[in-house]
């Protein structure tokens, strides 16, 4: 089902890719669950990077190993900062969730075009997917891509939030640099965008064998096997070339404080360093007390 060409809602869904990377950190943990600063995870600093920007939904592409481990650790859902501070005569009442999903790449997929290029592709087609199977019309009209590789202070956002509201796409830079110079730096791009970086990503990989395209007719078989240096060319797609047919001269420039890359080991060292911020005090992220399990519809819990 294709997206409708004009949306009646501003809904927003975030991407965090964790699944597409190499490490050689050799750390006996995933390195996304190295901490960024007091009390918190790099996994958990991309979460409320979306709950801050304003999305609906939040979806991390993991290996299905993974899975059991981040809801563990993320629940299923963070609240909306937006409702935090309000002053209502109920307050929680007012509390938003935003619901955590945990998908993964098909294994096909992860063996010929296994990138975060492509985990970023994968999930905005599965949260289309999923939209679809109730109406089009709840589709998201944008997407939202934040890393765990982002090194920046969760509450730098919190100034955005009118603007990520207000303006249909954005994306963040800092001195100069963003997503489209390679960069960890969040951004957010639309249904065409989406169709235009799946185009792009299909032209400029390869797979297996040549195109039908490239083939010359002669007495070999139908099928030529590319060298195996050129083979599974996704798995090495860049952040930059998927967004290369993406034109963001129209986008809004929202400009961050202080940024560090840190898929980096001295990115994380001046990070660590660096940020004065801790943990949320409230219990907007999920504590070693709790259960953050969404409540099932239409199942009976009496048997």
């Amino acid at each position: 089902m294709d997206a409708p060409s004009k949306f009646t809602h501003k809904k927003m869904v975030g991407i965090i890719p964790l699944d597409g990377f190499q490490d050689n950190w050799q750390l006996p943990y995933a390195p996304y669950l190295a901490p960024i600063a007091d009390g918190i995870t790099l996994v958990e600093n991309a979460v409320l990077h979306c709950a801050f920007v304003g999305c609906k939904q939040i979806f991390i592409v993991c290996e299905e190993r993974s899975v059991k481990m981040l809801r563990r650790h993320l629940g299923e859902w963070v609240e909306d900062p937006a409702w935090w501070y309000r002053n209502t005569a109920t307050p929680n009442g007012y509390r938003l969730q935003i619901p955590i999903f945990y998908i993964r790449m098909i294994e096909k997929d992860k063996r010929q075009r296994g990138s975060a290029a492509w985990a970023i592709i994968h999930a905005a087609r599965v949260a289309n997917k999923m939209a679809a199977a109730a109406t089009k019309w709840s589709m998201a009209s944008r997407f939202f891509v934040s890393f765990p590789w982002s090194g920046i202070n969760f509450w730098e956002f919190k100034q955005h939030r009118n603007a990520t509201a207000r303006n249909r796409n954005f994306y963040f830079t800092h001195k100069g640099k963003s997503a489209w110079t390679n960069e960890y730096i969040p951004f957010a791009f639309n249904q065409d965008d989406l169709r235009a970086m799946k185009r792009n990503f299909s032209a400029k990989t390869t797979l297996t064998y040549k195109r039908i395209a490239e083939y010359v007719p002669n007495d070999k078989s139908w099928f030529e096997r590319l060298p195996v240096e050129e083979q599974h060319s996704g798995r090495h797609f860049t952040i930059q070339q998927l967004l290369e047919p993406v034109n963001n001269d129209s986008y809004k420039s929202l400009e961050i404080n202080e940024y560090y890359n840190v898929y980096t080991w001295d990115g994380l060292r001046h990070a660590i360093s660096n940020f004065q911020f801790r943990r949320p005090k409230r219990r907007f992220l999920q504590s070693g007390q709790e259960s953050r399990i969404l409540q099932r519809i239409g199942v009976n819990t009496d048997e």
